[in-house]
């Protein structure tokens, strides 16, 4: 009994310092990315009008001109970047599919809203909405 437990408890530790290291890749690459690299990758993975929604801007071609260098205005920046984070997440977590339908889908640790309609709405929610992506990765 001793030995499964052990082993049990060393899985569980594996585990944990995996989606550590998930956790701290996502962070490292949401600091480090350039505006163009973080909007690009959003685009691409987001298409320009979820991306434009997400980063509250209007004209969803304003996206394709970050992508292309021009700087966004720092509250933009600030919520690409949060945005970018998660979806980073979600992505190294799980796969481009599972990132693409959990921003788009009804999430119940987000009172059944869209991730990203959160994020387009409140913003300042962002640290909930990370806490939804953990809390998905860690449960289902």
């Amino acid at each position: 009994m001793a030995i499964a437990t052990s082993a049990t408890s060393e899985a569980a530790t594996a585990r944990q310092d995996a989606a550590a290291a998930v956790l701290a890749t996502a962070h490292q690459r949401a600091v480090t990315a350039t505006p163009a690299e973080m909007a690009g990758r959003m685009q691409d993975l987001f298409g320009q009008n979820l991306t434009a929604l997400v980063c509250g801007i209007d004209n969803p071609k304003t996206v394709g001109k970050w992508a292309q260098g021009q700087v966004p205005h720092p509250s933009n920046l600030t919520r690409l970047r949060n945005a970018f984070q998660i979806a980073t997440l979600l992505e190294l977590a799980e796969s481009r599919q599972t990132a693409q339908a959990w921003f788009m889908g009804l999430n119940p640790y987000l009172s059944d809203r869209a991730p990203a309609l959160v994020l387009a709405d409140e913003p300042g929610d962002a640290p909930r909405v990370m806490r939804a992506a953990r809390a998905y990765l860690a449960h289902g």
